[in-house]
């Protein structure tokens, strides 16, 4: 390389980590890195902790500024594994599991090859707020500092990242250079000045085809989900409502027995009772119903004892029974029975 000339050598492209599968393909990839992103300062003592939680997060493609993160309806494009941290860096490093049924096969091709492209992870963290604005020691001006704890939920394919190439995405180098600044190119005296054009960087394509698919699949499963759950919600209500319907017979069953038992106790009250003392039945109720031997023990002043000599009255419940005579034996009995005259003639002992 002639004298004068330097250009940054991680933007010659990464290292293909496995090709050989033809269902994904695996590559490096640089998460994030001390440094200040979009007006914030991250410092890797405070994200460093939690890096491990950005493992096996999805790709996925490029995310909206202020949209909602990822969901499950969000095409995936592969996903984050092996996290390692990297001290002497301070950056968040590791490999990136692209599935090659999702990338359109021109990317796909140009993702083997080593080139680099642009990442964005989508996080949650705590913020402090600055009273004034600060400088980071590369000169950029931060308000806020991102504070622990850290939680991943993905990792966007864009065009450009906050934490931009060649410092941070996919197919960045295992080692970083010293220096991470544009291509410097110094021309020989009395030449002019070059110019050097910015790479052209375009977003990855997620397979159109495979998302509309996918997304399909999904609806159909989220439809036929949500149709099983109304007929458990439908059954578990049907069912509730015949729990109701036999709960409340049985407890008009259950106050019927108790009305009866207390009718029953209330009458033996009152057969026991000195006439005095029956129009205070309802209040010595209570008592007798819960021991009548003791209450007759306590109470022999209210007590008819001639009561206890009485025979006892039983009063049959509901209908009186009464014998069956089969109609074809009707005229043979009636010749078995005196007449009228023999009956009178007889004699009851």
């Amino acid at each position: 390389m002639p004298d004068g000339i330097r250009i940054n050598a991680a933007r010659a492209g990464g290292t293909l980590l496995d090709g050989s599968n033809d269902q994904f393909t695996i590559i490096p990839v640089v998460l994030m890195k001390e440094k200040v992103t979009n007006g914030a300062l991250k410092r890797y003592e405070e994200f460093s902790n939690d890096a491990h939680w950005a493992e096996g997060i999805p790709i996925v493609g490029p995310h909206i500024q202020g949209q909602p993160p990822t969901n499950h309806l969000s095409p995936k494009a592969g996903k984050i594994r092996n996290i390692r941290l990297n001290s002497e860096l301070k950056r968040v490093e590791g490999e990136a599991v692209i599935f090659n049924k999702m990338i359109d096969l021109a990317d796909l091709e140009r993702i083997k090859s080593g080139e680099q492209f642009a990442g964005s992870i989508g996080y949650f963290c705590n913020e402090e707020k600055l009273q004034s604005p600060q400088k980071w020691i590369d000169g950029e001006e931060y308000t806020i500092i991102e504070k622990a704890p850290f939680f991943f939920d993905h990792f966007s394919m864009v065009a450009h990242g906050a934490c931009d190439l060649p410092q941070c995405g996919f197919n960045v180098n295992a080692k970083e250079p010293d220096n991470m600044a544009e291509p410097v190119i110094t021309p020989p005296a009395g030449n002019p000045a070059p110019t050097v054009a910015p790479p052209v960087v375009e977003p990855l394509k997620v397979n159109a085809l495979t998302e509309e698919k996918l997304t399909g699949v999904f609806s159909a499963f989220e439809l036929k989900m949500n149709a099983r759950f109304d007929a458990i919600d439908a059954t578990i209500a049907a069912k509730d409502a015949e729990i109701k319907t036999l709960k409340a017979a049985e407890e008009v069953r259950v106050n019927a027995k108790n009305a009866a038992e207390d009718a029953l106790v209330l009458s033996t009250l009152d057969s026991l009772l000195l006439p005095a003392f029956k129009d205070k039945k309802a209040e010595l109720f209570p008592a007798f119903k819960a021991n009548a031997a003791l209450f007759i023990a306590q109470n022999p002043d209210k007590i008819d004892l001639a009561a206890f000599t009485k025979p006892p009255v039983i009063t049959p419940s509901g209908q009186a029974f009464v014998p069956h005579v089969n109609a074809s034996e009707d005229e043979e009995l009636k010749g078995l029975m005196p007449t009228d005259e023999e009956a009178g003639m007889r004699k009851v002992a």
